[in-house]
């Protein structure tokens, strides 16, 4: 009889290296260890939704089970709880707890799965993290109110799916959460940056390829400049993914983002069209729609080692890309232009190494992440690749490089986890526009009441360099062999230094348990 979990589903349905973001460190590391064995898993590059069922520590830390041969019911718990002091003896701590349940009912031909919870927010962090909050008036990732207090601060998460798969190689998804694409730390194309949001899905696998078409409800926040919003903001995208060999993923990626603040339609019917390209589309209907498109890749040359790399292009004109490498070779002639502001795209490559050096459980990750000034905004600050203020993409925005690595060894029931991000990123001087403010409106509208960004001359970094160090060392002890739970000790250390400017400096301790990851991480 066929009956698998919510979770087992997925994973066979999505057939990809899915990584729960509520698994702890060692077991994410396993799970693609195992995929990175011989060859890549299949379609490594689909959504590893977070909606799925949780894989996680908590299911058999402490759990409600009934397992028969058609049904399946859990209900089970999840926490992680710390506390601390950073610089001057100032308490600090953060908080996450939450309740799930799991029910599937199916058999050979169908299944109907469901998961639904919700996770409780509640800390006072550390100061690099504070000013973020107050600034935007969020707490990342989640859902909150608009006062942000300097002392304790509250938020929710929600965390719904209702699935059902079907005997025709068809699955139809709806929920609220989150989506992260590719195979990275970051990702260029869609993130688990944003706090959850609305969405519906259908989807479709067959031999080596999987499709699958996304609906999403975004929102602009109320303490956002420039938005309006009381007007509904939609995104439509479609995703397909290749397994090409044995060891090649390729991943094809498209979005479009619309609103009806300018009196559109909430409902496109046009975009419903799952074989199209949304920006011929986007030109029938006379409208100027954020469009995005994207390339995920994934190779694993050799046993253990993969290599990742994605590409997202929002917005391009050959000749003056021609141009920008001509100026980067030194041969553009004087009379020529070049940085030009439409050009806008945004890329990534990197790494994972499982073994590294022949030392077993030591896995090594490291990626670097690019974008250029003004990619995911828009003319229309109502239809930026954003949602509730925060970034769908990358949470740094534009205008940067960053480097990203981490390296981590497990011995017996001790793990100690060193990860390192280093950016530097161009700001906007007074009264001046450099790109890096995803929501922000770009110059390529008629003239409005914002400040543009130059025409051409637009080079990545340019502005005033701001640049930021974080070092964050992890040691974790699990008191049971399956690691189901974790006691913790953390340090951070955090230097961000604008240019011509006093550099600041974070650093603390937390100590705790978890069963479950922190879901407020190292966002920034």
């Amino acid at each position: 009889m066929f009956i698998l979990m919510l979770g087992g589903l997925a994973m066979n349905s999505f057939a990809q290296k899915w990584v729960p973001v509520e698994l702890n460190l060692s077991q994410q590391i396993q799970l693609e260890k195992n995929a990175n064995t011989d060859s890549i898993p299949r379609h490594t590059d689909v959504f590893s939704n977070r909606l799925s069922l949780r894989d996680s520590m908590a299911q058999r830390f402490s759990q409600f089970k009934i397992d028969n041969d058609e049904f399946y019911f859990r209900f089970y718990p999840e926490f992680n709880i710390s506390a601390g002091l950073q610089e001057r003896n100032q308490f600090i701590s953060s908080n996450t707890i939450g309740f799930y349940t799991d029910a599937s009912y199916g058999n050979d031909t169908h299944f109907v799965g469901l998961h639904a919870g919700v996770s409780a927010y509640g800390g006072l962090q550390p100061h690099y993290m504070r000013l973020l909050m107050q600034k935007r008036r969020i707490v990342p990732g989640f859902w909150s109110n608009e006062t942000i207090n300097r002392t304790w601060n509250l938020a929710w998460e929600p965390d719904f799916l209702l699935r059902y798969q079907s005997p025709w190689f068809v699955y139809l998804e709806s929920g609220i959460g989150k989506s992260h694409v590719g195979n990275g730390f970051r990702s260029m194309i869609l993130s688990e940056n944003a706090p959850a949001y609305p969405f519906a899905r259908i989807g479709a696998e067959f031999a080596n390829i999987n499709y699958h078409m996304q609906w999403m409800l975004l929102e602009n926040h109320p303490y956002q400049t420039w938005t309006d919003p009381n007007a509904a903001k939609l995104m439509m995208m479609h995703y397909l993914s290749w397994n090409i060999g044995k060891t090649v993923s390729l991943g094809l990626f498209e979005s479009i983002v619309w609103s009806q603040a300018d009196n559109r339609q909430a409902f496109e019917a046009q975009y419903l069209n799952p074989l199209i390209f949304f920006r011929p589309v986007e030109f029938s209907l006379g409208s100027s729609d954020n469009a995005l498109m994207g390339l995920n890749l994934s190779w694993v040359p050799m046993k253990k080692l993969q290599l990742y790399s994605q590409f997202v292009l929002d917005d391009i004109q050959v000749g003056q890309f021609v141009n920008d490498i001509r100026y980067r070779l030194g041969v553009l002639d004087e009379t020529e232009t070049y940085g030009w502001f439409g050009n806008k795209y945004s890329g990534q490559i990197g790494f994972k190494t499982f073994d590294f050096l022949g030392i077993k459980h030591l896995y090594l990750q490291s990626e670097i992440n690019a974008v250029r000034p003004g990619t995911y905004a828009h003319s229309n600050v109502n239809q930026a690749y954003t949602s509730s203020y925060q970034a769908l993409a990358h949470p740094l925005g534009a205008n940067f490089v960053e480097s990203v690595s981490r390296l981590v060894y497990q011995y017996q029931n001790w793990q100690i986890g060193i990860h390192f991000m280093y950016a530097v990123q161009g700001t906007s001087p007074l009264n001046e526009n450099m790109g890096e403010d995803v929501f922000y409106p770009v110059s390529d509208g008629p003239g409005q009441a914002w400040i543009p960004i130059s025409s051409y001359g637009n080079l990545i970094l340019q502005g005033e360099k701001l640049s930021i160090q974080h070092l964050n060392i992890d040691l974790s002890y699990s008191p049971v062999s399956n690691r189901n739970l974790e006691l913790f000790l953390s340090a951070f250390y955090r230097k961000s230094k604008l240019e011509n400017s006093t550099e600041l400096i974070d650093c603390g301790l937390f100590i705790g348990g978890r069963t479950q990851v922190s879901k407020l991480r190292s966002f920034y």
